[in-house]
């Protein structure tokens, strides 16, 4: 009982960082509002598929709005105050900005490109997503595509 008391008062219970972890990846997120109609670095984004009428697909897909969000191995994130890195992303059928599926567009850091400045056609960029880590972010990467590791369905990345 004495250990037992001992993790409650130190955050250490599964539990505790359990609503941690979802505290932080689900609380609510404010997007940028572009006034002059131009996505500009340090913009808050989310990244949606909108829903597409299918023909003979229809049932082999999810329906509805798809947002890209980050998807922490929930295991391991419980273990640790840390998000394992690398982190997946998945596509969830909700467009509300949160903190799992908001991301920031910043300067690839072979340009110099300052906050507010807007992006251009051809211009490389990142995506980042804070996820509630205090000063981390995560950034979006692709795998490459090896002989050993690749999509079944399309030979691309998994």
């Amino acid at each position: 009982m004495r250990h037992f008391l001992e993790k409650r008062e130190k955050g250490e219970l599964l539990i505790q960082r359990n609503r941690r972890v979802k505290k932080n990846i689900l609380r609510p997120m404010q997007l940028s509002v572009s006034e002059d109609g131009y996505v500009h670095y340090g913009d808050k984004v989310i990244i949606v598929n909108p829903d597409q009428v299918l023909g003979e697909e229809a049932g082999k897909f999810m329906r509805g709005d798809l947002s890209l969000c980050m998807s922490p191995d929930e295991v391991k994130a419980q273990l640790s105050d840390d998000l394992e890195i690398p982190c997946g992303v998945s596509a969830v059928q909700t467009i509300a900005p949160m903190g799992r599926n908001t991301f920031t567009i910043l300067s690839d850091g072979a340009n110099s490109c300052e906050m507010g400045q807007v992006v251009v056609y051809g211009q490389n960029f990142c995506l980042g997503i804070a996820a509630g880590l205090e000063g981390k972010m995560l950034y979006l990467t692709s795998d490459h595509r090896t002989l050993l590791k690749s999509s079944l369905k399309s030979g691309l990345q998994e």
